[in-house]
């Protein structure tokens, strides 16, 4: 006879401590910056936050360095960076599993106040 054991839910908190003083305040500069720059940050699905940039090269750059840092703290989070058209819109799509609804909805909400959870 077996018995199954419960399978553990993901731990979806951010560790910010994996960043020393001058790369937190390097990474929430970057927010900052780039919640003043973002053109729209919406849940696009429960698990799926959608931010549209503009056609500027420095804005993408911000992203991806956004995405790059976050992942060391929230690594939960999968990032996508999509790069459009000419003169289009380019997005940074955010996804989390299952039972990171209220992380990502936090986040966003966080993003367009511009800061980042303390």
């Amino acid at each position: 006879m077996s018995t199954s054991q419960p399978s553990e839910s993901p731990v979806f908190a951010c560790d910010l401590a994996v960043f020393d003083l001058a790369e937190l305040k390097e990474h929430r500069d970057n927010v900052r910056s780039l919640a003043a720059a973002l053109k729209d940050a919406r849940l696009e699905t429960p698990t799926r936050l959608v931010v549209e940039l503009p056609d500027e090269a420095g804005v993408v750059r911000q992203a991806l360095d956004f995405a790059m840092r976050e992942r060391r703290c929230c690594s939960f989070f999968q990032f996508r960076l999509e790069i459009g058209e000419l003169m289009g819109t380019h997005r940074l799509v955010v996804d989390v599993p299952e039972g990171g609804e209220g992380i990502l909805s936090q986040a966003r909400e966080e993003f367009a106040k511009g800061s980042l959870p303390t």
